[in-house]
């Protein structure tokens, strides 16, 4: 009787992404596409806005304001999201929380989101934002340090040390050589 084949399950190599380099490269194009569309709609009607006068010229104003917030805010989300997953399953939480903070913090700042929250709360919103930012960019730097992404800091050298070339199973991009 013959003995059946069975493959092994597909493991994500060390150092590697889980998603394909060109689901990387179409989606990014996607998402800038759709970052230059709406701030571009946004931009045509603010300029419209301001020639219609009464409610309709205010309404187009806040459709605009909506259009160019969310133009950046929308693709920023979705490529923060999957950056995190492409690094590690469940590491979209981390991206989510990154653009969470970003968004307090600048809502901290100014004036619309004094208008949202009222004056007791901007210290903290703006404090917390900092605060969640910085931890969900220390929490992309353990997924990547767990996952053995190659990172670098302004060109520095990896932050990790590679292992016994016997043990390590991924590539150095710098070098170009596959190990097997």
């Amino acid at each position: 009787m013959k003995k059946k084949r069975t493959r092994a399950p597909a493991v994500k190599r060390t150092g590697s992404y889980r998603f394909t380099p060109r689901f990387i490269s179409v989606t990014t194009r996607v998402l800038m596409g759709v970052l230059l569309g709406m701030v571009a709609l946004g931009f045509i009607l603010g300029f419209i806005s301001d020639g219609v006068a009464g409610e309709a010229g205010e309404t187009l104003g806040t459709i605009a304001l909506g259009l160019i917030l969310g133009g950046f805010l929308l693709p920023l989300l979705v490529a923060a999201v999957l950056g995190g997953e492409a690094i590690m399953a469940g590491g979209g939480i981390i991206g989510f929380l990154l653009i969470v903070g970003l968004v307090m913090t600048a809502a901290g700042s100014t004036e619309i989101g004094r208008d949202f929250v009222g004056d007791e709360w901007m210290p903290g919103l703006f404090s917390g934002g900092i605060i969640l930012s910085v931890l969900a960019v220390a929490g992309f730097w353990v997924i990547g340090w767990i996952m053995k992404v190659p990172m670098w800091i302004l060109g520095s050298r990896r932050t990790y040390q590679r292992t016994d070339a016997a043990e390590s199973t991924d590539v150095d991009p710098a070098r170009s050589v596959r190990r097997r």
